[in-house]
């Protein structure tokens, strides 16, 4: 004891009581047993995204980490592939990314892959289809496969499945998908952006693969309505018509409280614009009550040879 005190790792209480000091970094802790009862249920809002059978996901920077990134870091080391063959909504792929894994993810329906690679946009990943080799985004970016990646492919898609296009489409943005049926209000996507206000703007997004016109255009204002949004998104097969021009103008602009930058509040894209590159006019930040931990730096990911 006399020892420890000369070294300074004797702490003494208001009444005199002496108390070893302990460092965490001095300690080896208590080993995890199969019995995991600390691991928290996902959390309502932003995280639930729907799908039953979805595992809690924490940031980094909470311990304990939840279930995936604690089997993630137990069976694998940073650089090692990871494969989910059914990845749903993507908690696993997005526990390796940020556990500094390269990963494969398998789903079968585009509404899956839309939910993917929109919780990746929120860590800075960028879909390939996006962005150009030379970005700065372009070390973190992932490839789709199996899906449409031009616009044949997507007219094909239309045809076979206008369902899964929609899904598809939605991807492209990219948004969070609404996938319900009923009274959705023709609604195929919703974003929430904070651009310095109290509370988010919203975003609503309606995609069409069929014939398109001005009162698809009215349709998608009267849903900006019925959702409180101040921008609405509207993609579709055909490009637009100077009538639907028209009506997305009646809808004005809206100005970014941080930069001052106006921006329309209905934009008319097509599928084709996307693909190469020119998308919506947005703001850059997406609300925090949907944000996970930032990416590592670049992951090299690698490809199925199919």
């Amino acid at each position: 004891m006399t020892e420890l005190d000369a070294k300074g790792d004797i702490y003494y209480s208001e009444r005199g009581v002496p108390y070893r000091k302990n460092y965490l970094d001095e300690l080896q802790g208590q080993s995890v047993q199969n019995l995991w009862a600390d691991i928290k249920m996902t959390k309502s809002g932003a995280e639930r995204l729907g799908y039953p059978t979805q595992k809690p996901l924490a940031l980094l920077e909470q311990k304990p980490l939840a279930l995936l990134e604690r089997i993630i870091e137990a069976s694998s080391n940073p650089g090692d592939v990871v494969l989910d063959p059914f990845c749903g909504c993507g908690t696993a792929i997005v526990a390796a990314q940020q556990l500094g894994r390269a990963w494969i993810g398998i789903d079968m329906t585009p509404i899956a892959t839309s939910l993917i690679v929109d919780r990746l946009a929120r860590m800075h990943c960028r879909d390939l289809r996006t962005v150009k080799a030379g970005d700065a985004d372009f070390a973190r970016a992932f490839q789709v496969e199996g899906l449409p990646t031009d616009l044949p492919g997507a007219q094909k898609l239309f045809l076979d499945n206008p369902k899964d296009f929609e899904m598809w489409a939605v991807s492209l943005i990219p948004v969070t998908p609404q996938d319900k049926k009923g009274a959705d209000g023709g609604i195929d996507g919703i974003k929430d952006f904070f651009v310095g206000e109290k509370k988010p703007i919203r975003a609503v997004v309606q995609v069409k693969g069929g014939h398109v016109g001005a009162p698809q255009v009215q349709q998608l204002r009267g849903a900006m309505e019925k959702f409180g949004a101040t921008l609405g998104l509207f993609l579709s097969l055909e490009a637009a018509t100077s009538k639907m021009h028209d009506e997305a103008g009646h809808a004005g602009f809206y100005t970014l409280p941080l930069t001052g930058k106006k921006i329309p509040r209905l934009q008319p894209r097509t599928v084709g614009d996307l693909l190469d590159g020119h998308s919506f006019e947005l703001p850059s930040c997406a609300a925090p009550s949907q944000a996970v931990a930032d990416a590592p730096a670049a992951i090299k990911q690698t490809g199925l040879d199919l």
